[in-house]
């Protein structure tokens, strides 16, 4: 049989074999004890899964920012032109303000995936307008392609975009 009386060093080795010991943390609340653990999953009193997504979200702000900055191949009067071909030739299926109605938006958030300009002009220019496909001239197709950067908040730049241009930039829409 064992006594349950032990000298008080045998406890204090004791307590310090059977507890880990934990760091403290100053307990944000003021009427909880002075001191506390922190909460599983936090470090610093930064929980540990948000450090990483912080990270990624400033460095997508970055890229986002810098593809704004960077003026797109076209320029405020062909813009212009391409908004009155716009009016004429594709509002009827995709809105007056790009909302979509027959055809689908043309706002860059509500399209599918993330296509480049490219990729979005390769399906104009052969298949639309959809009551006649092609139907237009390169110019005319290069022209509404600016409206749609415009429309989209792509800065305007210095140099008219052309039909070649147009099939190979890969500057997301």
């Amino acid at each position: 049989m064992t006594s349950a009386w032990r000298p008080a060093s045998a406890r204090k080795l004791a307590s310090a074999v059977s507890r880990p010991k934990v760091r403290k943390f100053p307990s944000p609340d003021r009427f909880a004890p002075e001191w506390s653990a922190p909460p599983l999953g936090v470090q610093g009193g930064v929980p540990r899964s948000i450090v990483p997504l912080a990270a990624l979200a400033a460095v997508l702000a970055a890229a986002a920012f810098a593809a704004a900055a960077a003026p797109a191949p076209y320029t405020v009067a062909q813009a212009a032109q391409g908004a009155k071909l716009y009016a004429t030739e594709c509002s009827i299926c995709h809105g007056a303000h790009l909302e979509g109605v027959t055809g689908p938006a043309l706002l860059s958030g509500q399209l599918s995936g993330s296509p480049s300009v490219a990729e979005v002009y390769a399906v104009m220019s052969t298949q639309m307008p959809a009551t006649a496909p092609g139907s237009l001239t390169p110019k005319q197709y290069a022209a509404i392609m600016a409206f749609l950067l415009k429309a989209n908040h792509h800065p305007p730049g210095t140099t008219v975009l052309t039909d070649a241009k147009a099939k190979v930039l890969t500057t997301p829409f």
